[in-house]
């Protein structure tokens, strides 16, 4: 699913090359797209990815949903996210957002293309989205000691290996496949929150497990406990504990 398209093609004598990359985001608003696919567990790079904001308070927080493919759903019975996300400022360069409680997200079978508030309204009701605003601050100061910051790009870059968590792999299972692997956001400390989607045969319809794995600037496991496995409704609370309890810093 996941690969770089690259196109080499003969005029007048010449080879020429064009390269196009799917993971790469073309639309509006890339800096609250930088934040849903560094943040959001399960989302990922893609030039088919949809964006569209919901609301924005009086301090400039905006409100935006976020459609893509998901990560969390290998044997594609609910291919895609859709997430509701709060992002607190956000400039050229940097986007800013409260790190473990900036969204809320489902996954989902629908069509890709039709992000809409009726779609939003479909999965989420109004008390889900006033929840959520009521955890980033909504129609209140921003606290600039919670932000979490990530850069502004058109493409989440992700340089962890599959080879970087094969000696670690006794931990959690004797035998499995690697199906993919992705990251979330760094703190400022360095460290890293990577998925790894696991499978016990090399078929797409078998038995899986998603774990999230802390490793450190010489990607490392934090530690022999660093990982937990979660499931495609995040747990947000044990989210949290789980980057508290191995030293994550949350702004």
């Amino acid at each position: 699913m996941r690969k770089l398209c690259c196109v080499l093609f003969a005029l007048s004598s010449q080879l020429l090359s064009s390269c196009h990359d799917i993971y790469l985001y073309r639309s509006d608003f890339p800096e609250l797209h930088s934040i849903a696919v560094e943040s959001v567990i399960g989302s990922m790079s893609s030039e088919m990815n949809r964006v569209l904001i919901l609301d924005e308070d009086e301090y400039g927080r905006k409100l935006f949903a976020f459609m893509g493919d998901s990560d969390l759903e290998i044997n594609m019975k609910y291919p895609y996210i859709i997430a509701v996300i709060v992002s607190q400022k956000t400039n050229n360069n940097y986007a800013y957002y409260y790190d473990t409680k900036n969204y809320i997200a489902v996954t989902a079978e629908s069509e890709f293309n039709d992000l809409s508030i009726e779609k939003v309204n479909t999965y989420f009701s109004d008390s889900n989205l006033e929840s959520l605003k009521l955890n980033n601050d909504w129609n209140k100061p921003i606290n600039e000691n919670q932000l979490f910051q990530v850069v502004v790009s058109r493409k989440k870059v992700c340089d962890i290996k599959v080879k970087d968590i094969r000696k670690y792999e006794k931990l959690f299972s004797e035998k499995l496949n690697y199906n993919s692997i992705d990251c979330y956001s760094t703190d400022r400390n360095g460290l890293t929150l990577v998925s790894i989607i696991t499978m016990m045969s090399d078929q797409s319809t078998g038995e899986y497990s998603i774990y999230l794995f802390m490793l450190n600037k010489e990607h490392e496991l934090v530690s022999n406990a660093a990982f937990i496995e979660v499931s495609t409704q995040i747990n947000f609370d044990a989210l949290y504990q789980f980057k508290q309890m191995h030293g994550w810093s949350f702004h």
